[in-house]
């Protein structure tokens, strides 16, 4: 990813970099219910707290997962008015100790969808140095960009190992 020197979008940060977090406002974005739950086979205490505040344009607020499964895991999906263009889309994590929490990253997956049907290009591994993976400040950038021309849905899933992924905060869904 990169942007030229007379781009306006820079923010002075390289994760906030063009970044756009999509929002009920500007792009009818909504927490998808139907597929955004826990998945498991032991669960203890699984929750997602404060679910509007993935949504509310304001990066310092979270959405809380906490006490991910044991042996399944737990899915936050996310559907917006359909982009067409090949944008990077993905989620901000947040307080996440390290951008190369070896843990987190082996853990998660990220899908994203055109009316329902999943694209190719799910992301299952995670290059720290690569693209999908960026850091600044207090949060890590999980993205990706689709193969498909058009979607309109992202779900990051994170799998339950023991208590691995005991909380985790989401600050928002982006494009860039």
């Amino acid at each position: 990813f990169w942007e030229p020197a007379e781009s306006t979008c820079y923010s002075g940060s390289v994760g906030d970099a063009c970044l756009e977090l999509l929002t009920a406002a500007n792009h009818g974005a909504e927490i998808n219910y139907d597929e955004t739950k826990t998945g498991a086979v032991a669960s203890v205490g699984s929750s997602f707290n404060n679910l509007g505040n993935l949504l509310d344009d304001n990066r310092e607020s979270a959405t809380m997962i906490t006490n991910t499964t044991v042996l399944g895991g737990g899915t936050l999906a996310v559907k917006f008015n359909t982009i067409r263009t090949k944008a990077q889309v993905g989620f901000m994590l947040k307080g996440i100790s390290g951008l190369a929490d070896v843990d987190l990253l082996n853990h998660m997956t990220l899908s994203v969808y055109s009316a329902g049907v999943k694209d190719n290009n799910t992301k299952t591994s995670w290059g720290v140095v690569g693209a999908e993976v960026i850091g600044a400040g207090d949060y890590t950038y999980i993205a990706t960009i689709p193969q498909v021309t058009e979607f309109d849905e992202v779900r990051i899933t994170f799998q339950g190992v023991g208590q691995v992924l005991e909380n985790v905060q989401v600050s928002g869904v982006f494009i860039r």
